[in-house]
């Protein structure tokens, strides 16, 4: 008999402890958010336009428009800086990418042609005109709210009715004393990321 008192106590025992262990719980919160942005897209603007180029000289047209070159008499005729429309949700976090060429081609000529010239790339956004573009670092751009803000902020800038921003594309060429005569065309892209 009192085998079976002391199984019973222990049991019991053992019963409350494992009950009130079962009676404790705990718990806590936490907000879950999200924010839902436009759908990114970039479009083409107007083409890159180096207009006319001496044999034997180099010609470069900057993201403003400048133009410099080895031959005063080749002037403005003809160019255009090149540029895209880059249209994101304000506030987000967006990364664009220029994929540069090396030539520019005329049936089986090239016509060397560089975007980055001592460590400055000839492509840059802005929320204005290309006087306060933000340049491009290995013709690549994280997009902040312009010079000495912080990145991984797309600005807020109404361009019709989306938010958006303007890339400008400048480039320099070079043509060989013995460069062929002719009509030199490529194609570059850019691709804008949500990061």
């Amino acid at each position: 008999m009192k085998n079976l008192v002391k199984i019973s106590f222990v049991v019991a025992f053992f019963a409350a402890i494992g009950f009130s262990a079962n009676a404790q719980t705990s718990n806590s919160t936490i907000t879950v958010g999200a924010k839902v942005f436009d759908q990114i897209t970039v479009e083409a603007g107007d083409n890159l336009e180096l207009g006319g180029v001496m044999k034997g000289t180099f010609k470069k047209v900057d993201i403003t428009g400048g133009i410099t070159g080895t031959n005063e008499a080749v002037g403005g005729s003809g160019v255009q800086v090149g540029t895209f429309k880059v249209f994101a949700g304000a506030g987000s976090d967006v990364t664009l990418t220029f994929a540069p060429i090396a030539n520019l081609t005329s049936g089986e000529n090239n016509l060397p042609i560089v975007f980055t010239e001592e460590g400055t790339d000839m492509v840059g956004y802005s929320t204005g005109d290309a006087s306060t573009a933000v340049r491009f670092s290995g013709l690549e751009a994280i997009v902040g709210e312009g010079v000495g803000s912080a990145p991984n902020v797309f600005p807020t800038n109404p361009i019709g009715t989306r938010n958006g921003i303007t890339v400008f594309v400048g480039a320099k060429v070079e043509a060989g004393a013995a460069q062929a005569s002719g009509t030199y065309t490529g194609t570059v892209k850019l691709t804008a990321t949500y990061n």
